[in-house]
């Protein structure tokens, strides 16, 4: 914080753990006016495929559009950004409000870095417990190795972590925060995460990609179609990742994630 902050006493900030799926982050607070959220990468981290850099660029990029945390830099491997002072949802907006957020979020083209699916599945794959690894598992492992994408024309910014956690409610809007695995790639794709992460339905599914179609342009029809392919590569990614998390922590619950989600799988 002294070299952030070189004007202000290193002895004055006061710091607070913020726990996640993902890890701790810090708020960092100075008087009633400051705060910071401090956010560290580590070899777990970058096991989860947690680039700050990467994170640096996005939220840069985002910038005066009112859609995330404003970022001041990197410094000894700590992402420093702007806390977002509001009121965190017990759930997610109502599907109006939150198609017309990701469409805006979406109107940002983005080459590179891509979410590189197959690269994460590779990686997770190879840090799990092979003791805990079936035959069906690495049956379904191969099989998606080699299952062609769907293709995307004009990849766009995607945060692919939305939840009631990471939305804050403003004065000025709804923003999105903890943008940690954003990337580039198909608006299906974060919207088969968005699906997945938050248990729609089929009739969710369908209601909320009508709702998105309204605020942006793209037809309905191939929208969905689009994101029903997604959802099964979302599917294993969300089994590897917490396959990974229950390795890292030992926390149960990332066991009771991960086999609630392969009885989508088998």
């Amino acid at each position: 914080m002294a070299r952030c902050c070189p004007g202000r006493d290193p002895a004055d900030w006061r710091f607070e753990p913020v726990s996640g799926l993902s890890g701790v982050n810090w708020r960092a607070i100075y008087g009633d006016s400051v705060t910071f959220m401090l956010r560290p990468e580590n070899a777990e981290k970058r096991l989860l495929g947690i680039s700050r850099r990467r994170e640096l660029r996005v939220l840069r990029r985002l910038a005066g559009q009112q859609l995330a945390p404003g970022v001041h830099g990197i410094w000894h491997g700590w992402l420093v950004c702007d806390w977002v002072a509001g009121q965190t949802p017990d759930a997610l907006p109502e599907h109006e409000r939150l198609a017309a957020l990701m469409a805006k979020v979406h109107r940002n083209a983005w080459e590179q870095p891509r979410v590189d699916l197959r690269r994460q599945y590779e990686i997770y794959w190879q840090a799990l417990d092979r003791r805990r690894i079936i035959p069906a598992m690495l049956r379904r492992h191969r099989s998606l190795l080699r299952l062609p994408e769907p293709r995307v024309s004009r990849p766009v910014l995607l945060h692919m972590d939305v939840h009631p956690a990471n939305l804050v409610a403003t004065e000025a809007g709804w923003r999105l925060i903890d943008w940690e695995y954003a990337g580039g790639g198909d608006a299906a794709l974060e919207l088969a995460a968005l699906a997945r992460g938050n248990d729609w339905s089929g009739e969710q599914i369908r209601a909320f990609t009508a709702a998105y179609c309204r605020h942006s342009a793209q037809a309905e029809r191939a929208l969905r179609q689009r994101v029903l392919q997604w959802l099964p590569r979302v599917d294993y990614l969300m089994w590897l990742w917490y396959g990974v998390r229950w390795q890292q922590t030992r926390d149960a619950h990332f066991n009771e994630l991960a086999a609630r989600v392969w009885q989508r799988l088998e």
